[in-house]
């Protein structure tokens, strides 16, 4: 069977499970961030919930993506994400963090500018302001056991693996598996059961 096609079958009840546990978590954490910002006029409001759920994806995703073997430089290294063109996010996704583990790692934010270094990191997100220097980030993460997640409305660049989409009112991804191959990444399929699309190519 192509790895590619999932179903629920193939996951199992356990893997089911922990699906949705994904949304459910990521629902919760940006309902509760909604509840805290009453005092914050609705545009601001939609724009720090967005990034809410966008951090809590960032953490989660950590939890369904297999490293290989010397990706990290200890057996008690942390998950590095680095964030690139999107301080907000970063501050949420920081304090999101705090005293949570994925994968009995615990987590680090590290905040990108141009020409810093991609040593070090497993995971690299870029905001908005970054579309033009995607391709550039992008072709640096290549060879590296670095999950590439974007945040574009046009179609992925090459060697994106996760990319933030707006559908219908709600933060989703889609997942490119055969770009993180490339990068040897394993994405679980439990992951992919809950994307809004699986594209079998690499963009």
């Amino acid at each position: 069977m192509n790895r590619l096609l999932v179903s629920w079958r193939t996951v199992g009840w356990q893997g089911a499970r922990a699906c949705w546990g994904l949304v459910w978590w990521v629902s919760l954490v940006s309902g509760a961030a909604w509840a805290d910002d009453r005092a914050v006029d609705p545009s601001a409001d939609s724009v720090m919930g967005e990034l809410r759920v966008k951090a809590a994806y960032l953490y989660k995703f950590g939890a369904f993506v297999q490293w290989p073997d010397g990706a990290f430089a200890s057996a008690d290294a942390p998950v590095v994400i680095g964030v690139l063109d999107a301080d907000v996010l970063a501050d949420e996704l920081s304090m999101l963090i705090g005293g949570r583990s994925v994968q009995g790692r615990s987590l680090a934010v590290r905040r990108l500018r141009n020409g810093d270094s991609l040593a070090g990191i497993h995971m690299l997100f870029m905001g908005h302001p970054a579309d033009g220097r995607t391709a550039v980030w992008l072709a640096a993460a290549r060879g590296r056991p670095v999950l590439t997640v974007t945040d574009q409305a046009q179609p992925a660049v090459s060697g994106t693996m996760i990319n933030f989409v707006h559908d219908g009112g709600r933060v989703r991804f889609d997942v490119f598996p055969k770009a993180a191959e490339q990068a040897s990444l394993g994405i679980s399929a439990r992951l992919l059961v809950v994307a809004r699309r699986v594209e079998p190519g690499a963009p």
